[in-house]
């Protein structure tokens, strides 16, 4: 092999090592790229999760707040009704005890 055979070999080896060296950086920046378009989406996902949790919490809390003042609202209804029927009691027993001493 002559001189200049040897040199244009050595060229073409040189060439194909740029373009395969190209290649690899184009591919490694293709990768990341992929790689933040991932991220991205998982992050979109997350965040649309985590409001959807947010507004699940929300409701729940809203829930039991209707929950527990119908709760105070039964036991208010209650207490008033145990106060009618003390009242009703104590008016019943009266009118009892009166018509005892007017008998007697």
């Amino acid at each position: 092999m002559s001189f200049s055979a040897l040199t244009l070999s050595f060229d073409v080896y040189l060439v194909v090592l740029a373009c395969a060296t190209g290649y690899a950086i184009y591919r490694g920046f293709k990768w990341v790229r992929d790689i933040q378009a991932t991220q991205k989406h998982i992050l979109a996902r997350l965040k649309q999760q985590e409001s959807a949790s947010a507004l699940k919490e929300y409701e729940t809390a809203e829930a039991l707040k209707r929950v527990q003042s119908q709760m105070e609202l039964l036991a208010y209804l209650e207490q008033k009704r145990i106060e009618r029927d003390l009242e009703q009691d104590e008016t019943a027993f009266k009118s009892m005890r009166a018509r005892r001493t007017s008998s007697r």
